[in-house]
């Protein structure tokens, strides 16, 4: 490139390249002619904008910072570090920057909608309102400050306004997906579950490879009550995020749906959870599961784990640098292999073409009873599942690649959403319903997950669930149970007071729980560990997981499952 060409054209250059791709190229113009003028402040800012584009927020992040000390009040410039700070969920950072950008140009469109946006995350509800009315203002005849708007006054519970500002979005732009779902959201809300089914239904049909249109789609089918289809969306869901199970190669429930899944941001890890998976994926393979080349991501697993240092080990999470994520990265975070108890989803799950999955000889009458006229209410039910039922979903659970979530310290979560919705679940919940009217009467089904516990750390803090109805089981072998007396659960018997909402009630600090039970803290009611017991009470309860003394090893891991019914 001469040296006589303008600053402006080469500006103008590396822009086009950018805009067709062709990063290496933008970014090394821009640095040949930084060379000659390296202080020259928008050559600077082209090559923080191609970090941004073509590396990531961090390093973009860098170079825009050396921007600012050129020009350090440029509105650009902290917009642009604002952006940064958003991509990486550093959003109090980002506020920070935003309104800097805004205090030189107040009428800067981009940094207006991004502030509106880090504002809702932010908790800033009525914030996020009165800077979606400013882009609304400043631009009454585009789409997106109104579905900023909407998205703003949904998150601060203003359904009216959200309503008006999303359908106004959509007069202006009806090709505004955005706009679209989050109207749907709010319909939702409102209870209006029918009206925003058929608006995700039609636009999944324009859109049949958005995840976020499924997610949305699923969780109005369980306001709904219709968990049949929530579970049939959720596997769509799961398999646009989760990528195909190996074991459906040849019998792809999806065929128009992507095998892989794109890109995920790089998840945080833990020591246990990398544990975990390593002797999942050996199991696996011992059992012929999954192909045999898997071998190659357990060698990379075993190497990873025995070099952490000691920072990483006890850390609760960290993130893998990307040389390691690589070796494993046809396993973590995907699903793998997706087991089948061979329950299937009818009309009516029982009776019909399945067992029974609750195990008949149980006085379900007089668990009934016991619940509903016990002070608290709680009652312990044993031989919870027919033994049938109880060995398919122990091995459900063993085999399938569904513990996505990173939980606390020393545990793992599989949910619904994603994997954890085999058809024995929701037969679990519709015979409890049946066996126990006089509990679960107008209590419908509201959430279902589970956790895997490592054997030497510890479970959940003490907390309260945002039901009304805790339904807990345990499925491992009680000779997986060093201590019979412990391993199970701890409930006290003071509930969550009303004025506490569910932020403080399920992850207040233990020391504040506990000073709140008073003299009930040190009178729990202790449910030891046993294979197939159940625990049903209050969820308003305070409770937390009993200390753990299990064996080693993945099938003798604590694994519960947990059942939320009804409202607060």
């Amino acid at each position: 490139m001469p040296n006589v060409m303008p600053i402006g054209d080469v500006v103008s250059r590396c822009e086009q390249l950018r805009g067709e791709g062709a990063y290496e190229e933008s970014d090394l113009l821009c640095r040949r002619v930084l060379v000659q003028v390296p202080s020259n402040a928008a050559l600077l800012f082209q090559n923080a904008s191609h970090a941004f584009s073509a590396i990531g927020p961090k390093f973009s992040m860098d170079r825009f910072n050396r921007v600012k000390v050129t020009l350090p009040g440029a509105s650009a410039v902290h917009y642009n570090i604002g952006v940064c700070h958003r991509r990486m969920d550093d959003h109090r950072a980002a506020h920070h920057h935003l309104q800097k950008a805004l205090v030189s140009n107040p009428g800067a469109a981009g940094a207006l909608d991004a502030l509106a946006q880090t504002q809702t995350e932010i908790k800033q509800s009525a914030m996020a309102m009165k800077t979606g009315l400013r882009q609304v203002i400043l631009c009454p005849k585009m789409s997106g400050p109104y579905s900023t708007l909407g998205f703003a006054a949904w998150k601060a519970d203003r359904l009216d306004v959200a309503v008006f500002a999303l359908k106004t979005a959509l007069l202006l732009d009806p090709k505004s997906c955005e706009a679209d779902i989050n109207l749907g959201s709010v319909l939702a809300q409102m209870g209006q579950h029918a009206d925003a089914i058929r608006r995700y239904q039609r636009l999944l049909r324009l859109a049949p490879q958005n995840p976020t249109l499924c997610r949305n789609m699923a969780v109005a089918f369980v306001n709904a009550g219709d968990w049949r289809e929530a579970s049939r969306i959720y596997a769509r869901y799961t398999r646009l995020t989760r990528g195909r199970p190996e074991n459906q190669t040849g019998d792809d429930p999806f065929p128009n749906l992507p095998v892989t899944p794109p890109p995920r941001k790089m998840e945080p890890t833990a020591w246990h959870r990398l544990k975990f998976e390593a002797e999942q994926m050996a199991y696996l393979l011992d059992q012929g599961a999954i192909p045999a080349d898997f071998e190659t991501e357990l060698i990379g697993y075993r190497s990873i784990i025995t070099n952490l240092d000691e920072t990483s080990r006890a850390a609760i999470a960290f993130e893998l640098p990307k040389k390691d994520s690589d070796r494993i990265l046809r396993y973590q975070n995907r699903l793998v292999h997706l087991a089948s108890t061979e329950w299937r989803l009818t009309r009516s799950t029982y009776p019909g073409r399945n067992p029974p999955a609750l195990d008949m000889c149980v006085d379900w009458a007089g668990a009934d009873a016991d619940f509903v006229e016990s002070t608290p209410s709680i009652t312990v039910i044993d031989d919870f599942l027919d033994p049938r039922a109880l060995t398919a979903l122990r091995q459900f659970c063993l085999e399938s690649t569904i513990w996505f979530e990173l939980k606390g310290a020393g545990y793992l979560g599989a949910y619904f959403r994603e994997g954890f919705n085999d058809p024995l679940l929701l037969a679990i919940a519709e015979e409890m319903a049946t066996k126990m009217p006089k509990t679960f009467i107008n209590h419908p089904l509201r959430m279902i997950w589970a956790y895997t516990y490592e054997q030497s750390m510890v479970g959940i803090n003490p907390h309260a669930d945002f039901a009304k109805i805790n339904v807990n089981f345990w499925i491992t072998p009680n000779e997986a149970n060093l201590d019979p007396g412990t391993g199970g659960l701890l409930i006290y018997r003071r509930p969550a007071p009303i004025s506490w909402g569910f932020e403080k009630y399920n992850a207040a600090p233990s020391d504040e729980i506990m000073a709140f039970l008073g003299a009930e803290a040190r009178n729990p009611i202790r449910v030891p560990h046993r294979q197939n017991r159940a625990v049903i009470f209050d969820s308003r309860l305070f409770h937390e997981t009993d200390r753990l003394k299990f064996r080693p090893g993945l099938e003798n891991r604590r694994i519960n499952v947990t059942m939320l019914f009804g409202d607060q």
